[in-house]
């Protein structure tokens, strides 16, 4: 397990130390992703602040390992003009 996988684990046991491990490394870059989509940093740390809580709203199926398969260009339709 890497280090970022033992934090989140140690934090949905319960250990918050793992939660400030994960914000402490994650929290000012996170911040700066959601707020070029929203071009409001103050609702931009809002939500940051809330991503603890959509980390443990999910299901346990969909933090499972997800393969993803991309299109091979002969599958792609062609462009009609």
């Amino acid at each position: 397990m890497t280090c970022d996988e033992t934090f989140y684990h140690r934090y949905l046991n319960g250990d918050d130390a793992g939660l400030e491990a994960l914000m402490k490394k994650y929290g000012n870059p996170l911040t700066l992703y959601i707020d070029g989509y929203l071009h409001d940093v103050h609702e931009a740390e809002d939500l940051m602040l809330d991503a603890p809580l959509m980390w443990t709203s999910f299901p346990a199926h969909l933090s499972a390992p997800i393969s993803y398969t991309f299109p091979t260009k002969k599958s792609e339709r062609p462009l009609r003009s």
